[in-house]
């Protein structure tokens, strides 16, 4: 049911799998650390076992791990495999059933949701047919985003641009007078019960609050 579990369409994990093959562990290594990504996916029954076997494959190789992501049912497991916790951030959930923009505190989502309905900004979800189809018009969005920010793709707790990751999952796409002008990509969870964004970019000539606009 989480989100995050697309992160393994992203094409730069291994998957270390249950006997039964019905939830598995993503994770790469890093030197002489065996890096985990968040929780496994999948059966939450065969979590643990999934979690002792990880640690004692990787140290049969000589290899030591780590758990990045770590979700709060599975903290006391580390404890208890004498890990270290470390809390590097947090992370924001947003309830859509009380998500109310007459509200006075979301009064500037309100501001920038008047302005695409008065400027007739489009907001499209594209299905993964029609993402392999146009995946050309987001590639040239992502190309000028990073120029402009002089970054480049990163990987592993993030996905990156490639068009296979994202060919595989819907995008929700702003076009504003024909042209796509921003995008992020959608992680639909399983159950219906989250929903959130990986790659979120725009053109540097963008409107302002054009991100606020796709998220919201």
């Amino acid at each position: 049911s989480r989100s995050g579990g697309a992160l393994a369409l992203v094409g730069d994990k291994k998957f270390l799998f249950n006997f039964e093959r019905s939830a598995f562990l993503m994770y790469g290594d890093q030197g002489r650390t065996r890096v985990a990504m968040a929780d496994p996916v999948g059966d939450e029954e065969k979590f643990e076992g999934l979690y002792w076997r990880f640690m004692e494959q990787a140290h049969d190789e000589g290899m030591r791990v780590a758990f990045y992501q770590v979700g709060a049912a599975m903290i006391p497991v580390c404890v208890e495999m004498g890990l270290r916790i470390y809390k590097l951030g947090e992370e924001a959930m947003v309830p859509l059933d009380t998500f109310d923009l007459g509200s006075s505190e979301l009064k500037k989502f309100r501001k920038v949701m008047n302005r695409m309905e008065r400027e007739s900004w489009l907001f499209e979800i594209w299905q993964p047919a029609e993402v392999a189809a146009r995946i050309g018009e987001l590639r040239t969005v992502s190309d000028s985003w990073l120029a402009h920010h002089e970054a480049r793709e990163k990987g592993f707790s993030l996905g990156k641009f490639d068009a296979g990751y994202l060919s595989r999952l819907p995008v929700a796409v702003i076009v504003v007078e024909g042209r796509v002008i921003a995008f992020g990509n959608v992680w639909p969870g399983n159950g219906r019960d989250e929903l959130s964004t990986d790659l979120m970019r725009h053109t540097p000539d963008a409107p302002n609050g054009v991100m606020d606009c796709l998220i919201v």
